[in-house]
């Protein structure tokens, strides 16, 4: 039976505590969805014990989480924020405790698809806010500039998603909270909202797809377009070719001038990188000072050429050059003897590497 909640390693924050506790918290959901699932076979006595399990975990994990982040000093804002949705969302999971009467198989599922996308929508947003922070406040930063910074520097792309994600969990919820006044019923107005939930589902896809820093699409995307570009140059011969990008001298800036001077310069090359490459190109960013352009056609060289001519160094507010704008690339493309995308990524990573021995500021293809 397929799982509600598919955990990937985009909803990991790096808190090794809330991490697995997030996990216990999936697979608790994943085991009442499976109950609620089972069309012939329903247990009512298995769905009692396991939603009041759910109920205790989830009490268990919010107050480890709150004593967590209270020990390592999170701003006050980031706090009151946290504990108000911990709050909105107990509320909503209490109803499962509280049910006069049992739930129609629509009305269980619709309950555990809020949830599911609930708990989805506060890991990628709220608690990856915490773990930003966290880190922040570990390399010496205050709390107050640790909340200051991560306002201002999250995805401009995912700040009004989660915004509207907000409102509509809330929307959700307080209709609940109306319904269970009705003989905890719940009735055609959360079917309205089958769609919304959707929407938010794939919204909620697009930012597991996002590198966090850059705005670009990371590595898990990357792989995705290789996998489909692959099949199509195998059945129907569709070319492509793949750009492997590395900054020359990278860790020395951020040895020399800190992580926080190194991440604008990875969001400025970023930005640098998008006015280079065409269109019908994809550009993510692998991890580190590591970029991937994919070209479906053909035109990988003059993409290369075009990057390498925007070398322009990365000065401070003094004026003071931080980094000479010089990058190393490694360029493949499909031929006979590459057999698969992932034997793509091996050559033009090969290929850069000999770039990188040689000096850095070219190309090899």
């Amino acid at each position: 039976m397929s799982k509600l909640f598919n955990w990937t390693d985009s909803f990991l924050t790096g808190l090794e505590l809330v991490d697995e506790q997030h996990q216990e918290l999936v697979s608790m959901i994943n085991d009442l969805g499976e109950l609620t699932l089972a069309l012939d076979d329903f247990n009512q006595d298995k769905f009692d014990s396991a939603r009041f399990a759910l109920v205790s975990y989830v009490k268990h994990h919010f107050s480890e989480e709150m004593a967590q982040m209270k020990r390592i000093g999170l701003d006050r804002r980031h706090l009151e924020a946290h504990a108000l949705e911990h709050k909105n969302f107990n509320e909503e999971v209490q109803l499962l405790t509280k049910l006069d009467d049992p739930l129609t198989h629509q009305q269980l599922q619709d309950m555990m698809n809020w949830l599911t996308n609930w708990l989805a929508y506060h890991i990628l947003g709220m608690d990856q806010s915490m773990a930003r922070q966290v880190r922040s406040i570990q390399r010496g930063v205050s709390a107050t500039q640790a909340y200051d910074d991560d306002k201002k520097q999250i995805d401009l792309g995912a700040e009004p998603l989660i915004a509207a994600l907000k409102v509509l969990f809330t929307t959700v919820s307080e209709r609940n909270h109306s319904l269970r006044l009705m003989n905890r019923q719940l009735d055609e107005r959360v079917k309205e909202r089958t769609q919304e939930l959707e929407e938010s589902n794939r919204k909620l896809k697009e930012l597991s797809i996002l590198d966090e820093l850059t705005g670009l699409h990371n590595r898990r995307y990357a792989i995705s377009i290789l996998e489909e570009l692959w099949l199509k140059y195998s059945s129907e011969g569709k070319p492509m070719s793949v750009l492997l990008i590395d900054l020359d001298k990278f860790k020395p800036v951020n040895d020399t001038f800190g992580h926080a001077i190194g991440d604008l310069l990875l969001r400025e090359v970023a930005s640098r990188l998008k006015h280079s490459v065409r269109t019908s190109d994809y550009l993510c960013r692998m991890g580190g000072d590591e970029f991937l352009v994919i070209c479906p056609d053909s035109g990988a060289k003059q993409v290369a050429e075009k990057i390498l001519s925007m070398n322009h160094s990365f000065l401070s507010t003094d004026g003071k050059t931080i980094w000479d704008g010089s990058m190393s690339i490694g360029i493949a493309k499909t031929d006979d003897t590459i057999t698969c995308y992932e034997s793509l990524l091996i050559e033009a990573d090969k290929l850069l590497y000999q770039v990188k021995q040689q000096g850095g500021k070219f190309t090899l293809l």
